[in-house]
C-alpha cells in the first residue's frame, strides 16, 4: 500500500504540476509496478534471472525505483558496510558494488529487488520480497547452493542488507549442516557477529520448516 500511495502521489503531482512536473510520471509507474509485484506477481515479477541478471526493458521501467532501493541499502548499512564471516570463507553481507563483488568466487543472492553488479563471479539468484517471510523451499534452494559452492572458494550470502533474507538463508544451512542444533542457534551464532539482523517470528517459523528436509535429500539435490 505503500508503494501504491506513492504511485498515486506521484502521478498526480505530475499531472498537477505540467510541463516538466510529466516527469513525476516514470517513478510513478515504477512505483506502481514494484506495487503489483507485491500484490500479485510476487518475486518473479521483478524478472530477475538465476544468474541474478534483469532484462534491459525490467531495469529501464524500475529505474527510479532500483536508484532508490541501492540508496536505501547503503543508507541502512551505513555504520557497518562490510561483510561478516560466518564460518571461513563463507562471509554475509549487503548487496556489494561492482567493485566489491569480484573478492568472491559465489554469490548467493537472496534480494529480488536489485539486479546483479557483476558477471564475473558465479552470481546465483533466489530472489524474495523484502519485507515478506521468506518461502521456506527458496531457503532450502539457497541452502543447498551453499553447501554445493562452499567449496569453490571465497563466498558472499548476501541480500539488499545483509539482516534478514541472507540471515534466513545462512541459518537453513547452518542446521541442515549440523553446524547448529536448531534455528535458534543458528541464529545466535549468527547474530555474533553481526548485532543488528532482524528475523521475527514468521522469519523463524520458515528457517524450522525449511530444515524439516533431511540434510542427505537437501544436499544431495545441490549434488
Amino acid at each position: 500500500m505503500r508503494y501504491l500511495t506513492g504511485a498515486m502521489f506521484l502521478g498526480g503531482a505530475g499531472f498537477i504540476i505540467g510541463d516538466y512536473g510529466f516527469g513525476l510520471l516514470w517513478p510513478a509507474i515504477s512505483l506502481a509496478a514494484v506495487f503489483i509485484n507485491y500484490a500479485f506477481l510476487g518475486p518473479e515479477g521483478f524478472r530477475k534471472r538465476p544468474n541474478g541478471q534483469m532484462s534491459l526493458p525490467i531495469v529501464i521501467l524500475l529505474a527510479p525505483y532500483l536508484l532508490g532501493a541501492w540508496i536505501n541499502s547503503r543508507v541502512w548499512t551505513w555504520e557497518d558496510p562490510a561483510p561478516v564471516c560466518i564460518l571461513p570463507g563463507i562471509m554475509l553481507g549487503r548487496i556489494p558494488s561492482r567493485a566489491e563483488a569480484p573478492k568472491y568466487r559465489t554469490i548467493i543472492d537472496l534480494c529480488a529487488e536489485l539486479p546483479a553488479t557483476s558477471r564475473k563471479v558465479d552470481w546465483q539468484s533466489f530472489p524474495m520480497l523484502d519485507l515478506i517471510t521468506p518461502d521456506a523451499s527458496r531457503l532450502r534452494a539457497a541452502a543447498a547452493a551453499i553447501e554445493a559452492s562452499k567449496v569453490k572458494g571465497p563466498m558472499l550470502v548476501c541480500c539488499a542488507l545483509g539482516y534478514s533474507r541472507s540471515v534466513c538463508a545462512l541459518a537453513v544451512w547452518l542446521v541442515s549442516s549440523g553446524r547448529a542444533a536448531n534455528a535458534s542457534e543458528a541464529i545466535e551464532q549468527i547474530r555474533r557477529v553481526r548485532p543488528k539482523i532482524v528475523i521475527d517470528h514468521e522469519d523463524r517459523a520458515s528457517i524450522d520448516n525449511s530444515v524439516m528436509v533431511p540434510a542427505n535429500e537437501l544436499f544431495g539435490r545441490a549434488g
